[in-house]
């Protein structure tokens, strides 16, 4: 009975770490070129996009995850409903600075 208990709270424990993925927060953004750029804004497993293209913006919201592959590479996943998002939806590569995150080939600074 003992050795059953134990595999069950090892069992579980393995789970609850899997499932504890890592998440970020606040607003992270480029520098404005010619009224054109863009925002991640994280709170939780939520990402909200902004957009800003000639001085138009548009906000997209979606769910993030971020994982290592198979290789052990660290990367982040976008998921949107709104097809309109579609760039910004998909698997990237990723890394985390102090105070700025890489998505892709692109670096966004800490607002």
């Amino acid at each position: 009975m003992k050795k059953v208990l134990a595999l069950v709270l090892a069992l579980s424990l393995v789970f609850v770490l899997v499932s504890c993925g890592k998440t970020l927060s606040g607003t992270y953004g480029t520098g404005e070129l010619l009224g054109t750029g863009a925002t991640y804004t994280f709170k939780g497993s939520n990402v909200t996009v902004t957009a800003k293209v000639l001085g138009f913006e548009k906000s997209y919201e979606g769910k993030y995850e971020i994982f290592k592959d198979d290789n052990g590479a660290e990367k982040i996943k976008f998921t949107f409903e709104n097809n309109d998002a579609k760039e910004y939806a998909g698997t990237f590569s990723f890394s985390e600075g102090d105070d700025t995150i890489t998505i892709g080939m692109i670096t966004y600074t800490k607002k």
